[in-house]
């Protein structure tokens, strides 16, 4: 991360993921990135901010639609956080919203309900990490939703194990991102089972990457994962031929058929593990492997049930990958 050190340097970082982005079929991507992992080593946010946001306008002009989304790391003080946003806001027609990201024990999103009020006053957009399998998890995601008024979750497939919650994400639109290879860090079935679950039950679910140079794969390699590992999924998604899908006011995208000459089609990463992954309840109590923070930027999104939501972007599904024919 110390390489990180003007603007300049956020810039390249940024646009070498959107040119990967194009190379797997992303039409929509919204690119978390967490300013205090850079402002803590004496970064101004603004140098953050600026050169995030100049590879994103190079995106637009090459056609990939792109924004921005500042994150909270929620295992530092809510203060920092504050100060963090406040810092921010005279930039914020660089960003579209705010989300909350890093390790979720003990640290509820309960905690920033200030900073997320404040986020809303200012006209932003906000979603919120509701990690998978964790100690409270639906308590995390009940008070994300009827507290703090998220528009969208983050992970977030424990929602399943409250109907009525499940009811108000489907009549609300809220959207859920979920991320089958770091969902593998938890539980084998990368969360197939749910998504099936909760796509059936008329709520908004994508498929995306979360934080590619980590977890060891692109929007491609989700997809190729979730088909490939997940028999639930291959099994809903083979049944079913590759179908237009539509909300109000959003574009029409392409649900994937996961056919063995789809997966063919797909670029593949070369997966490089750094830890075994840790299987189903067994990691309830412990945190997701701790990113090397900067190494990448934190998490980028490709969808397949919703493409982008005119005027409110922030309940889009983020991209469509890959384009099928």
């Amino acid at each position: 991360m110390d390489v990180l050190q003007d603007e300049d340097d956020f810039h390249d970082l940024a646009a070498a993921y959107f040119e990967r982005a194009r190379a797997n079929g992303v039409v929509r991507a919204e690119c978390f990135f967490d300013p205090q992992a850079h402002t803590s080593r004496g970064i101004a946010i603004e140098t953050v901010i600026r050169g995030y946001h100049r590879a994103v306008v190079e995106a637009r002009e090459a056609g990939l639609s792109a924004d921005l989304i500042l994150c909270f790391l929620r295992d530092m003080s809510a203060q920092s956080a504050l100060e963090t946003l406040q810092a921010a806001l005279p930039y914020k027609d660089m960003f579209i919203g705010v989300g909350l990201d890093s390790d979720e024990r003990d640290n509820p999103p309960t905690k920033f309900a200030d900073v997320f009020a404040l986020a809303r006053e200012a006209g932003l957009h906000v979603t919120m990490h509701c990690d998978i399998d964790q100690v409270g998890s639906i308590d995390n995601i009940r008070a994300a939703l009827t507290e703090l008024g998220a528009e969208r979750l983050d992970h977030g497939t424990n929602i399943v194990e409250d109907p009525e919650l499940v009811a108000y994400a489907r009549d609300h639109g809220i959207g859920l991102t979920s991320c089958p290879l770091s969902n593998s860090f938890v539980t084998e079935e990368m969360k197939g089972k749910e998504i099936v679950e909760l796509t059936a039950a008329g709520v908004k679910v994508s498929v995306n990457s979360d934080d590619p140079a980590y977890f060891g794969g692109y929007v491609g390699d989700n997809y190729l994962a979730l088909a490939e590992r997940s028999t639930w999924a291959a099994r809903t998604w083979s049944a079913s031929p590759a179908t237009p899908s539509r909300s109000p006011g959003s574009q029409m995208t392409r649900r994937p058929s996961c056919s063995p000459a789809w997966i063919a089609s797909c670029p593949r990463t070369e997966h490089r593990r750094t830890r075994p992954g840790l299987r189903g309840r067994e990691r309830a109590d412990r945190p997701r492997p701790r990113r090397p923070w900067g190494s990448a930027i934190l998490t980028v999104c490709a969808g397949w049930i919703q493409a982008v939501t005119i005027g409110h972007p922030v309940n889009a599904l983020r991209a469509r990958c890959p384009v099928l024919t």
